[in-house]
C-alpha cells in the first residue's frame, strides 16, 4: 500500500469520525440518541473490512474522549461499547453483501443494531453490580427491564435515521468516488431506481420497499422486541416469586468506620434476606445518595461526605473482608455475613 492510499484512508476515517462525534455531541443529552452506530454501519457498508474496523475504532475512541469530558470515563463499559460498534460495523458488511437498498431494509438493520448495542452494554453493567447474592441472569434481566424505555427510544431513533441512509449514500458516494476512487465498494448506480420521489413509490409503504417486504421486516422487528420484553418480564416475575418463597431471617453484623472523625458504629441485626444493603443502611443511619443510571450511589453516611470531610476519602464497602465494587441497592446478604462501610482514602 503506497503512502498516498494510507493518507486517503486515514483522511476518510477522520472525516467520518469527526462528523459522527460532532452530531452525537449535539444529541448527547437526549438518552440513546447517537450517530456513532449509524456511522459504524456506514463504515462497514462502504469500505473494505480492515479500513472499516480501524475507522470504527478511531471514531469510538474519539467519542469516548469527548463524552468523558462531560460524563466522566465509562470504565469497564467502554470496551463493551467498542465491541458493540464493531459488530454493528459488521452488520454493515452483511447489509452490503445482501445488497440491501431500500430504506425499510436499512431501518430494520438500525433496529437490530440498537438491540445488539443495548444487550452488550447491559452485560458490562451487570459485571459492575453482580455479587454472590445476585446471579448474572437476574441482574442482566433487571438491567434490561430498567433500561427498556431507553432501548425503545434507541431503536426508534435508529429506525428513523437508518431509513435515511440511501439518501445519504446518494450524496456522499459520488463525492467519495471522485476524491478517493476505489476505496468505496459501491458505485453511483447502486441505488438507481430506489427511493425516488415519484408518487407511485410513496404509495408503497416506507419509500418503495413494498408492502410485503415491509411487513416481513416490521413483523420480525416487533417479534424480536416482544420476545425481549416477554422473556425479561417472565423471568423477572419468576425470580420475584422464588425470592418471596425463600425469604428468611438472617443474622447480620454491620460496622461503619468514620476514619477517626467520630466513634465507629456497630450493629448486630436480625433482618430478612430480601433486604438490600441500602434498605438496611437506611434503617440504621442517615444516608445521602444520588441516582446514577437508576442505581443509588452513596455520597454521605451520617453527614460524613465523600471527598469533603477529608480530601480523597470515599465510602468503600466490604462484605466478609472483601471489597465490593457494586451498588448497595443490589447487594444482599446471607446468614452471619459481616458488612463494613469504611470512610477511607481511595
Amino acid at each position: 500500500m503506497d503512502k498516498i492510499e494510507k493518507i486517503s484512508k486515514l483522511s476518510l476515517q477522520i472525516q467520518f469520525s469527526a462528523t459522527a462525534v460532532a452530531s452525537s455531541l449535539v444529541l448527547i443529552f437526549v438518552p440513546n440518541f447517537e450517530t456513532i452506530s449509524f456511522t459504524a454501519f456506514l463504515f462497514g457498508f462502504l469500505f473494505p473490512i480492515k479500513m472499516a474496523i480501524y475507522g470504527t475504532i478511531i471514531m469510538t475512541l474519539t467519542w469516548e474522549i469527548v463524552a468523558s469530558m462531560i460524563f466522566g470515563f465509562s470504565g469497564i463499559i467502554f470496551p463493551f461499547k467498542i465491541i458493540a460498534w464493531i459488530i454493528i460495523m459488521l452488520l454493515g458488511v452483511l447489509g452490503r453483501r445482501l445488497k440491501i437498498k431500500h430504506p425499510g431494509e436499512f431501518a430494520f438493520f438500525g433496529v437490530i443494531s440498537a438491540i445488539i448495542f443495548d444487550l452488550i452494554v447491559s452485560i458490562s453493567n451487570v459485571l459492575i453490580f453482580i455479587n454472590d447474592s445476585l446471579s448474572f441472569i437476574t441482574a442482566f434481566v433487571s438491567f434490561l427491564i430498567i433500561g427498556l424505555v431507553f432501548t425503545i427510544s434507541h431503536f426508534t431513533f435508529n429506525f428513523v435515521i437508518f431509513s435515511l441512509m440511501p439518501k445519504v449514500f446518494k450524496v456522499i458516494v459520488p463525492l467519495i468516488i471522485d476524491n478517493y476512487g476505489e476505496l468505496c465498494l459501491i458505485n453511483e448506480e447502486y441505488f438507481e431506481g430506489v427511493n425516488n420521489d415519484s408518487e407511485e413509490n410513496y404509495k408503497n409503504i416506507l419509500f418503495g420497499i413494498g408492502k410485503f417486504r415491509f411487513s416481513i421486516y416490521m413483523i420480525s422487528s416487533l417479534l424480536l422486541i416482544f420476545l425481549l420484553i416477554f422473556t425479561g418480564v417472565s423471568y423477572y416475575e419468576n425470580v420475584n416469586e422464588r425470592e418471596t418463597e425463600d425469604i428468611q431471617e438472617i443474622s447480620l453484623s454491620i460496622s461503619i468506620s468514620y476514619s477517626d472523625l467520630r466513634v465507629n458504629d456497630t450493629f448486630e441485626l436480625i433482618v430478612y434476606n430480601n433486604y438490600s444493603a441500602l434498605n438496611i443502611l437506611e434503617g440504621v443511619s442517615i444516608l445521602n445518595y444520588t441516582n446514577q443510571f437508576g442505581i443509588p450511589y452513596i455520597q454521605a453516611i451520617n453527614n460524613v461526605w465523600e471527598n469533603l470531610n477529608i480530601s480523597n476519602h470515599y465510602w468503600i464497602f466490604y462484605l466478609n473482608d472483601i471489597k465490593i465494587d457494586r451498588g448497595v441497592s443490589l447487594l444482599y446478604f446471607n446468614d452471619r455475613d459481616i458488612f463494613l462501610c469504611s470512610y477511607e482514602n481511595y
